[in-house]
């Protein structure tokens, strides 16, 4: 089978940059070790084209500073009914999904605004994430809303937001993969100082398996199929949650994340002794069947 390795090509860190680099290399290693025929292919914003291939593993969501790249590229292959790795398109905007996972979720409260209306912001004391709307990544500065500095305001350009209140305690990232009970690792943040990606990640990132309590595995399992049923997920994914005293809150879910050997989904993985190897494999049996 001809598989096209296909990757991003939009503007974006350079620490985004050479983890999409990473994830590409280490998918084609596998997918050779696993009898396939890959190579990498690289999409723009602009290109409208489609590899000669019989199926496409479809990294450009990887790099979170190229959501349109995947929304182009994504919803190109999706016309054209080309067959591909992850999750459908629909399973991407944050906000709209938000009102759809939330109802029956413990979740930080949040509230939509526009960067010219940001004075309306009504978490006031509170620390608070402030997310794109449309984008499908996560960038995360933590400010008081009335000690908004040049950094927070710098990354509101223009366009739409919402804000979602910080929520204190420890991180801890679940790993679905089908086929696989939910796997868990702890994150190491610097929780304190959180004005832009590199910055949160200061502190190191998946260290640990976390074990969960009878009660949390049983939240947590429902919280998956409540989010598998809102959002149309059928391939893997990365769930970020805080815990705060007795309760788990959502704080992100991360479709198609990061494939990067490095990466968090990847270091849970490795955490519970699932190879890069058993990964792709079964991304690509999974995807091909769903």
């Amino acid at each position: 089978m001809k598989v096209a390795v296909v990757v991003g090509t939009g503007a974006g860190t350079q620490e985004e940059a050479l983890g999409l680099l990473n994830a590409s290399k280490s998918v084609v290693e596998a997918l050779t070790e696993l009898k396939y025929n890959p190579f990498i292919h690289e999409a723009s914003n602009t290109e409208a084209l489609i590899p000669e291939c019989d199926f496409v593993f479809n990294l450009c969501d990887n790099n979170e500073g190229c959501a349109d790249s995947f929304a182009s590229y994504t919803s190109l292959l999706e016309q054209a009914k080309m067959p591909y790795t992850g999750n459908q398109l629909k399973c991407f905007k944050k906000y709209s999904n938000k009102l759809k996972w939330s109802n029956n979720l413990c979740i930080a409260k949040y509230m939509p605004f526009r960067t010219n209306n940001i004075h309306l912001v009504k978490l006031l004391d509170c620390p608070f994430i402030v997310k794109h709307i449309c984008n499908h990544g996560s960038l995360s500065p933590i400010q008081k809303f009335k000690t908004i500095n040049n950094t927070v305001q710098d990354f509101l350009d223009t366009g739409e937001y919402f804000c979602e209140e910080f929520i204190e305690g420890q991180e801890i990232s679940i790993a679905y993969l089908p086929g696989f009970k939910p796997m868990y690792g702890v994150k190491n943040i610097q929780t304190t100082s959180i004005l832009d990606f590199k910055a949160k990640w200061t502190g190191g990132i998946t260290t640990a398996i976390y074990r969960p309590t009878s009660s949390e595995e049983q939240q947590i399992i429902e919280m998956i199929e409540d989010i598998k049923r809102a959002l149309y997920i059928t391939s893997y994914m990365r769930l970020d949650v805080r815990k705060y005293g007795d309760n788990l809150y959502l704080i992100d879910i991360n479709p198609n994340c990061s494939l990067d050997a490095a990466g968090s989904f990847v270091k849970i993985l490795e955490l519970n002794n699932i190879s890069y190897k058993t990964l792709i494999q079964n991304i690509i049996k999974n995807d091909i069947k769903n």
